[in-house]
């Protein structure tokens, strides 16, 4: 039977819009298997780094680095295959600002994550957990069988903190009114165990790897309160908030290291005492 025009029409149309289709999903198809342009990432890595022990050691005398973020850095280098140069050396108060003004590109011997934080900076996952404590002078019994509500009402009180750093946010959190021994950006928190120690101040914050280092070299001078820990910071990389490619890098190897035990290894390497550092919980696992 003869075909009318417009049915042979119909099917020149029909043939068209088909094979335009092949050939939009050929082109689709073939554009989906390039990979993806990894022109967003770093030929080099700039980092920042903070002096702050186990976290990162600068030498003072041969200025050569070490600590459980330097070596987990040099790592997570060799596994996303980007070379790091530890290019600038900043302070708790300002290493936020400087990721905003891309004096460094990482953040890489460590922080731990706050809100005001992350207006600035993007996080990592954490690598582990670092439980954040109240500390006394050992012979303050003007503590004893106190309550974290207790010293919160106590208006009397004078914090020693470090301007920027977490005993700062801690102090601003939960003791807005008491009194404030603030020691400049760039001081060792371990200053903050001398303040309490001479009478400077009444209390200070400090993650229990600090407290025990402080103890160790001088007994008998700070007491840990029975109170459950003010803070359990998550100890992370920061980025810039635009580098988010280079974040799930990090990311993904944090995952691996995590899960092969090299993290673990890293950090019983600089643990002075063991238990100060809380491990993050494998997927499969309960959290201890």
């Amino acid at each position: 039977m003869m075909k009318t025009l417009s049915q042979i029409i119909l099917m020149v149309v029909i043939a068209a819009a088909v094979s335009y289709g092949v050939g939009n999903y050929a082109k689709s198809a073939a554009t989906a298997a390039q990979p993806v342009a990894a022109s967003k990432l770093l030929d080099k890595i700039r980092c920042g780094y903070i002096n702050y022990p186990p976290y990162f050691i600068k030498d003072s005398k041969t200025g050569e680095f070490s600590g459980i973020f330097y070596d987990l850095t040099q790592k997570i280098s060799d596994e996303i295959g980007i070379a790091v140069e530890w290019s600038v050396e900043s302070s708790f108060g300002s290493a936020p600002t400087d990721l905003a003004y891309k004096k460094f590109d990482v953040l890489c011997s460590g922080i731990w994550t706050d809100p005001k934080r992350a207006r600035v900076a993007a996080f990592s996952i954490p690598a582990f957990y670092a439980p954040v404590l109240a500390y006394v002078r050992a012979d303050d019994s003007r503590f004893d069988g106190k309550t974290l509500d207790d010293l919160i009402k106590d208006n009397k009180l004078k914090t020693a903190v470090v301007d920027g750093e977490f005993s700062d946010i801690i102090r601003k959190n939960l003791f807005p009114s008491a009194q404030v021994l603030a020691e400049p950006q760039n001081t060792s928190v371990s200053q903050l165990a001398e303040d309490v120690s001479l009478k400077k101040a009444d209390i200070t914050f400090l993650e229990r790897s600090v407290a025990s280092d402080y103890s160790k070299n001088n007994p008998g001078k700070i007491k840990e309160l029975a109170i459950a820990p003010l803070h359990l910071a998550e100890s992370v990389w920061a980025f810039n908030k635009d580098d988010n490619d280079l974040r799930l890098l990090f990311d993904i190897a944090i995952r691996k290291l995590n899960g092969n035990g090299y993290i673990d290894r890293v950090i019983r390497k600089y643990e002075t005492s063991p238990g100060t550092l809380y491990r993050v919980a494998k997927p499969y696992e309960e959290a201890k």
